[in-house]
């Protein structure tokens, strides 16, 4: 197939902060607690504007989204995260 710009159509996923993120095929053994992920979703999209404390929902659910799309869909045998991401 090839896309409106000319160029060949590509693998890939999207996802928002309001995707249901039980909707994907595949999830990860960890996956953020329901009030993180309301956090996120209640949390300006400005990361630098944010504590760190405030910052570390938004990580935590942008990862576990980034990780149960691109396996559900762009790379179905990659193994999945051990855990939440380190924030230091």
């Amino acid at each position: 197939h090839e896309l409106a710009d000319g160029k060949p159509e590509r693998a890939g996923t999207y996802w928002t902060a309001q995707t249901d993120i039980s909707k994907y095929k595949v999830h990860a053994p960890w996956s953020p607690s329901d009030p993180i992920f309301a956090a996120a979703l209640a949390s300006p999209t400005r990361l630098a504007a944010l504590e760190t404390r405030d910052q570390v929902p938004v990580i935590q659910a942008g990862y576990a989204f980034a990780d149960a799309a691109m396996r559900s869909f762009v790379v179905p045998g990659a193994p999945p995260p051990a855990g939440a991401p380190k924030i230091v």
